[in-house]
């Protein structure tokens, strides 16, 4: 349950509509297989049938968190709370840093030296090989350039391959390619053609000029 919750929070979805759910699966299952008296007794040292204590790990947010214990000690469940940060997630021992090239899954920015266009991208594999990949298109027939290409050529323009951005970190597709449609939608000089934020709708351009 603490996986599933955490996963869930990870990829967007509200803590109260979990909890909703969480508490309306608990009555179902309470309800079909009688979960409130199965494994509720123990032993003591002694012998004698005691109550038995179980225990339900929810994330600890301030004011949400306790209207579980309500719900949950209807059914003999006592919760526990845990934090949603902790600091695992923060330190990381005996692990070297990955170089900005290494990365892969991430939405990145390459600039133009002489002048103030840039290209928006978004790449699954590592960013050096999207960047060599950038780089050597110019080599292709004159059909097949890219935008970034036929920028350099019409232009006689350098791009600024050393220090392309790394402007988001997402290993999911999806979510990945909306960071990069938001992005180019905040950058007003890009290369990038308009059909690259085609699913992108116009009801949430004021959002990101907030």
């Amino acid at each position: 349950m603490e996986s599933l919750i955490s996963s869930l929070l990870n990829n967007g979805y509200p803590l109260q509509m979990l909890f909703k759910t969480i508490q309306d699966r608990i009555i179902i299952l309470s309800n079909k297989y009688n979960f409130e008296i199965i494994n509720n007794m123990d032993q003591n040292f002694d012998g004698e049938l005691t109550k038995k204590t179980n225990y339900f790990i929810i994330p600890f947010l301030k004011k949400t968190s306790n209207k579980f214990k309500g719900i949950l000690k209807k059914y003999n469940l006592q919760p526990v709370y845990k934090p949603l940060n902790s600091l695992n997630k923060f330190i990381t021992l005996g692990k070297d840093k990955i170089s900005k090239d290494d990365h892969s899954g991430v939405v990145y920015k390459i600039d133009c030296k002489e002048c103030n266009h840039t290209y928006v991208g978004q790449t699954k594999r590592k960013l050096k090989t999207r960047l060599k990949e950038h780089i050597n298109d110019i080599k292709k027939p004159v059909e097949s350039l890219s935008v970034i290409s036929n920028h350099r050529i019409s232009d006689g323009h350098v791009m600024d391959w050393n220090n392309t951005e790394i402007l988001d970190f997402e290993q999911s597709f999806f979510k990945r390619s909306i960071s990069e449609m938001i992005y180019i939608k905040m950058h007003t000089d890009t290369l990038n053609k308009q059909s690259d934020t085609d699913r992108f709708p116009d009801v949430y351009l004021p959002l990101l000029k907030q």
